[in-house]
């Protein structure tokens, strides 16, 4: 996306390339009596007469119109708008007729009157590339224009001039002063705006009239509206999934860098090398105004930015002046070979490396985790074939391999090439997930397949929560999953064994709340009765776990959970209801739960455990659940 509007300035949304039916050759006469007849059809057309004389290229009608219009009652409205919102004048800047302005000006219309979408006269007479246009630049600027006047994009006429090459008004534009320093509402200045569109011409006569660029500045607006710079990567690594790495949680793997550019870059030297402008960027290097190492607010070199969008030349150039090649990113330790890796570019990576870039950050990221989590298979190919030594089990700050961040992010070509490479599938995170673990929890299905082809023994490994991959597909409500562990398996949900022991999945379901998983586990087999070992039932595991809303979506209805067999006055091995557990771990929304779905002549309340104390004792004296009485 351009920062500003892409050139050149229409005049309007009405078409002025036909001129009107007036014969330039008529006699005054029979002009007159034409332009009358014009100005009456005004009603049809809504474009006025001046606007007519203008667009008509005739400097002797608009010399007779003016006169004519001057004797009209109300007076000549110099300034008026036509149909597209242009002023008479607006439509002689955007044609390059600067004879006519220099007219229009005599009789009084404003060099400085903007047309209804904001744009001056002189922003539409610079931001055109032919003759007659930078005749008009110079028509206005003599006639008073303002020549720092800026449009509703914050954009000045030297801003347009730079963003569509027109060297012929630039010179213009600056021996009438206009502004090197004032920047638009991206907080681009001229010579920015140049090195954005690749006009390298333009940039000597601006460089040598400009001052030291300001490394510190902080562009003046929010990166919550970020401009859109999409890098050229071939693979679709442009989701706006990755962010900065965040503490709050473990369970999610490292997050690097966002794809595209929140912020524009600080200098010229940042854009050149984003958008590839080889010949920009050398002029700027050879200038000796603009350090390669520069960090832009976002703590990114040139050459970070040269990396990220692809741009070798620009790399290559970056670091014959002396660009620092393993520089990391403020922030999220990525380095110019991270940068190419994540986004696909091999051929840059590959020059990279050869020029002494590492495989590490300091963070813990290697180039193949990144690679992996993106999915970009040709970096990975390109890793495993070239780099010596590379160590497939290399884990990030959490643990995570390669093969977690491919599982995870459903990326299963590069979960087959990573466990054809023999890649561990058994390998455990922080969190003791397993890349099985990581891909069920998102719901990624052929690569859990792949990942039990390789190793069915992954069914029974449990991470820091106990959670089997069974479990963890029924907390996370991936029931395809939990389809595909079924028959990969070739038992049942009922079956304690795949949560590797007694207790079944949908006590699972209950201990973590998960309404939706009921349904679906009943409808694959599971028996809503079962018991774990000391004799919960789903009612004991949810009160056990403070998950009212599992209990609530059983009792509601027409009490679902009595007719499909269940009781919630049911007791454990020790004689205790639901509610005594509720009570005991104060899980006040299950008690109210409870309580709310007594049927007449239920002694809910009532009930005793095999020591013979009621809930309501239970409520007075903490009761450890395992430990028996506190006091």
């Amino acid at each position: 996306t351009a920062p500003l509007s892409s050139p050149p300035r229409r005049l309007s949304k009405t078409n002025h390339s036909s001129s009107p039916a007036i014969s330039p050759k008529a006699p005054p006469s029979v002009a007159s009596d034409n332009l009358l007849l014009e100005l009456q059809k005004k009603d049809a057309s809504k474009d006025s007469l001046l606007h007519l004389a203008v667009i008509s290229g005739s400097l002797r009608i608009l010399e007779l119109v003016l006169p004519l219009m001057a004797r009209q009652k109300e007076g000549v409205l110099l300034d008026a708008y036509d149909e597209g919102g242009n002023t008479a004048i607006c439509l002689a800047a955007g044609l390059g007729k600067d004879k006519a302005i220099e007219l229009l000006i005599q009789w009084g219309a404003s060099p400085n009157k903007k047309n209804k979408e904001g744009d001056a006269p002189l922003h539409l007479a610079a931001s055109n590339i032919s003759d007659g246009h930078t005749q008009c630049v110079r028509m206005l600027l003599s006639k008073g224009a303002e020549v720092d006047l800026s449009d509703s994009n914050g954009d000045t006429s030297l801003h347009l001039a730079c963003a569509v090459g027109a060297m012929q008004s630039i010179p213009i534009l600056l021996e009438f002063g206009a502004s090197l320093t004032q920047r638009n509402h991206l907080g681009l200045n001229p010579a920015e705006i140049a090195c954005w569109f690749g006009h390298e011409k333009a940039l000597p006569s601006l460089l040598s009239l400009s001052s030291t660029p300001s490394s510190a500045r902080t562009p003046p607006f929010s990166s919550s509206a970020p401009v859109s710079i999409p890098p050229s990567s071939p693979h679709g690594t442009t989701s706006n999934s990755l962010s900065l790495p965040s503490s709050s949680s473990d369970s999610e793997p490292p997050r690097y860098l966002h794809p595209t550019v929140p912020d524009p870059p600080v200098t010229a030297l940042h854009i050149a090398a984003f958008r590839g402008h080889i010949h920009c960027l050398s002029l700027l290097l050879e200038s000796n105004q603009w350090d390669p190492n520069q960090k832009d607010s976002e703590g990114r070199t040139p050459l970070h930015l040269a990396s990220l969008s692809g741009q070798r030349d620009c790399i290559q150039m970056l670091l014959h002046f002396g660009s620092e090649v393993n520089e990391e990113v403020g922030g999220c330790g990525l380095t110019a070979a991270g940068l190419a890796a994540k986004y696909g570019h091999v051929e840059c990576l590959t020059f990279l490396v050869t020029h002494g870039a590492g495989q590490e950050m300091s963070m813990g990221a290697h180039l193949l985790h990144l690679a992996s989590a993106e999915g970009v298979v040709p970096v990975v190919m390109y890793l495993l074939e070239s780099v010596r030594g590379l160590d497939l089990e290399c884990k990030d700050r959490l643990g995570w391999t390669p093969l977690h961040h491919a599982a995870h992010n459903g990326h299963a070509k590069c979960t087959e090439i990573l466990l054809n490479a023999g890649a561990n599938a058994l390998s455990q995170n922080v969190r003791e997930d397993t890349p099985l673990h990581s891909a069920i929890s998102k719901g990624t299905k052929l690569c859990a397949k792949l990942l039990l082809d390789s190793k069915p023994q992954l069914l029974q490994t449990k991470n820091k929560l106990s959670l089997c991959p069974l479990q963890t597909a029924v907390i996370h409500k991936q029931f395809e999953c939990v389809d595909l562990i079924v028959k990969v398996s070739g038992k049942g949900v009922q079956d304690g064994s795949l949560c590797g022991d007694e207790e079944g999945v949908i006590h699972t379901a209950a201990k973590w709340g998960c309404v939706e998983a009921y349904p679906v586990l009943l409808s694959m087999g599971q028996d809503p009765g079962s018991r774990t070992k000391s004799g919960f039932t789903i009612f004991h595991s949810a009160a056990a776990a403070d998950q009212g809303g599992f209990i609530e979506s059983i009792l509601s209805g027409s009490n679902a959970g009595r007719v499909a067999g269940l009781d919630p006055n049911s007791v454990d091995k020790e004689g205790r209801t639901a509610l005594h557990v509720a009570t005991s771990v104060r899980a006040w929304r299950c008690v109210r739960t409870l309580l709310n779905h007594r049927v007449t002549g239920d002694r809910m309340i009532d009930a005793v455990d095999d020591d013979g104390v009621s809930p309501i004792i239970y409520a007075l004296t903490p009761i450890s659940l395992e430990g028996g009485k506190e006091g």
